[in-house]
């Protein structure tokens, strides 16, 4: 199934027909049903785009109105079946939601080309980026993707009992891989199909070690980033993406509140300090008088990393495969962020933000 998926994909690029784009969302279709092998699910995506589909023509109202739509549909979804269900089939049609909110911006001619391009699993991008055949990406994005398929699954498992900040720490870490291993299989998915991918394989490295959230931000969802530019509104339409989960909802939130504080207070610190410590690096021509590599940038720089790494810590440690298939409840998360952190993280964020008013 997949070797006959990538040949029609490669053959996409090379002929632009209609007969193509619809073989490409039929093959996409029986992908569906390989994965989940009931008739019932698929039933349940072709509903969600033909109702995507035709909610595009609301977008003359508001250009943001069909998304809404489609988040409300979502959530009817969810409400309408048992949650370990809900649960299986929520990532194909997230997938599916974003596809079709850049379909209900940007539209694409057609619904067969809508079509492909909703049940194609395929990138985000793939109708926007192009470029010459490489073997070396999609076989240097597949040898990361194993490897952090490997660190997802077999690390978690020798953890010691006891709740300890290396516990915490590869709990919120394993959460992360899982999130790689599947962003950097599609790039290679992608790449074989001839699109370029939107950025290499250093991306993991500065989510692990982020100079700021808003590096987290941009990272952790590139196609959204691009499509939304705004760090907040990423965090706030993947979290409505998600359905009623409070730990998805308040993990998500939690970032874009503190992508926005941590904006605002190293902005104010560059300016007192005179010193390249914005959640941007400077270019080496700017007006700062202290560079990048001169001690107090380096100080306040580091200061950052660290406690953004004590975020994703904090904010990565309810995923502990406690309630995968069902969902995190509301006090399972409440009783992580309290009872092992003491709400340590927001802490450290309203006394950011404390100290941004007073500057």
């Amino acid at each position: 199934m997949s070797f006959f998926y990538l040949i029609i994909c490669f053959i996409a690029f090379k002929l632009n027909s209609i007969f193509v784009h619809l073989a490409s969302g039929v093959l996409g279709i029986c992908a569906l049903h390989w994965i989940f092998a009931k008739d019932h699910i698929i039933n349940i995506h072709l509903l969600f785009f033909v109702i995507s589909y035709q909610a595009t023509n609301f977008r003359e109202y508001h250009k943001l109105l069909p998304l809404a739509i489609n988040i409300f549909v979502m959530v009817m979804f969810q409400l309408s079946f048992d949650a370990q269900f809900y649960t299986t089939i929520r990532g194909s049609l997230m997938i599916m939601a974003m596809k079709m909110s850049t379909f209900q911006i940007t539209p694409l001619d057609g619904i067969v080309n809508a079509f492909s391009y909703a049940f194609s699993p395929d990138h985000i991008d793939t109708y926007k980026r192009k470029s010459n055949y490489d073997v070396l990406t999609p076989i240097s994005f597949c040898t990361t993707s194993l490897v952090y398929l490997v660190m997802s699954s077999c690390v978690y498992p020798f953890l010691s009992a006891s709740y300890n900040v290396e516990y915490a720490y590869v709990t919120a870490q394993t959460f992360r891989f899982s999130h790689y291993f599947v962003n950097d299989l599609s790039f290679a998915l992608a790449s074989i199909a001839g699109v370029k991918p939107l950025t290499g394989n250093s991306w993991t490295l500065k989510t692990e070690f982020p100079r700021s959230m808003k590096d987290v931000s941009y990272y952790w969802n590139i196609g959204m980033s691009h499509f939304f530019k705004s760090t907040i509104a990423v965090f706030t339409i993947s979290s409505a993406l998600h359905g009623f989960n409070f730990q998805l909802t308040a993990v998500l939130l939690s970032m874009g509140v503190y992508a926005m504080v941590e904006i605002k207070l190293r902005k104010k610190l560059a300016s007192k300090f005179d010193c390249c410590c914005l959640c941007k690096r400077c270019n080496t021509d700017c007006k700062h008088t202290y560079k990048t590599y001169q001690v107090r940038s380096l100080v306040l720089n580091s200061m950052f990393v660290c406690l953004n790494m004590y975020h994703l810590m904090y904010l990565g440690a309810p995923f502990d495969n406690s309630a995968a298939d069902t969902g995190y409840s509301f006090t399972h998360t409440l009783h992580i962020f309290g009872s092992k952190f003491k709400f340590g993280s927001p802490i450290i964020v309203a006394i950011q933000y404390f100290i941004t008013l007073l500057i």
